[in-house]
């Protein structure tokens, strides 16, 4: 094998099953599918490891750029090592891509790595054939798609919170904003409990009426023992009656004076535009 085909054709075999991890998901996410991609990256690892031994082994000296490719392989094949024996979680993390973009990356890192060898032992990059070329070029442009589809799932979910707080907030200053319906409600039960103390104060004047003619009936003749304590009776139920009376009157002037204040309230409401009103302002 040429020195600098050296870890070309592993590193090209890992970065199409990367591609079909990236670009398949739902498609072939089934444990035969996962543990051939698993299968095929560990073989292809295991070659590449080789390679980039054989490649250093062509650097008499000492590299002036020391790399860790072992550790970039190790997490490689523990990637593929899962995928052989795919549990739920992986299958989720291929799913959602997130499989194909760590496994990206790592390849990435490994393929920086060995043209840093490359260029030190032999002065010189790769040359990648035309359809590892293509492939590059598809995977660039998916990362570009994927980082773009990304952002634009970010954006979505920004402007989605963004109008779910403007209708919270606008649903909970609708409810809360000044409105007719509850003052005319207060306003009815302010009427009624008005009409209810007019009908006890017209029973209370006549009920006076009644008592103020007993006790001048009563005044007339000269009064027996028992006549006396009646009279007395009746000048404290009249007494008892007139602060009923004065009750009675109060009320009704503070409820009519409450249903004025509600009225004008009404009416201001009816005066202020709508988006005034919901601001509060």
């Amino acid at each position: 094998m040429d020195d600098v085909e050296l870890a070309v054709g592993p590193l090209s075999e890992i970065r199409k099953d990367t591609l079909l991890l990236s670009i398949a998901k739902e498609y072939l996410c089934e444990d035969l599918f996962l543990v051939k991609i698993g299968k095929d990256i560990e073989h292809n690892i295991s070659r590449l490891k080789e390679d980039i031994s054989a490649l250093k082994k062509k650097f008499p000296g000492k590299f002036a750029v020391e790399v860790d490719t072992d550790n970039i392989l190790e997490k490689i094949k523990a990637t593929a090592l899962t995928l052989i024996d795919p549990k739920a979680d992986i299958k989720e993390n291929f799913r959602s891509g997130e499989l194909g973009r760590k496994l990206g990356s790592d390849l990435k890192s490994i393929s920086d790595a060995v043209n840093i060898i490359r260029t030190q032992v032999l002065g010189k990059r790769a040359v990648y054939t035309r359809e590892e070329a293509v492939l590059n070029q598809f995977t660039k442009l998916k990362d570009m798609g994927s980082s773009f589809a990304d952002k634009m799932v970010l954006v979505f979910k920004i402007l989605f919170c963004i109008i779910l707080i403007a209708a919270a907030a606008f649903v909970y200053l609708y409810y809360t904003m000044e409105r007719e319906e509850p003052l005319k409600k207060e306003i009815t039960e302010i009427q009624s409990l008005i009409s209810e103390r007019q009908n006890r104060l017209a029973q209370t004047e006549s009920r006076r009426d009644e008592i103020s003619k007993e006790i001048k009936s009563l005044e007339k003749k000269d009064m027996a023992r028992s006549e006396k304590i009646a009279l007395m009776d009746l000048e404290v139920e009249i007494q008892k009656l007139n602060q009923d009376r004065d009750n009675y009157e109060a009320e009704i002037t503070a409820g009519e004076k409450e249903i004025a204040d509600r009225m004008e309230k009404i009416e201001e409401i009816n005066k202020t535009p709508f988006i005034k009103r919901l601001l509060r302002q």
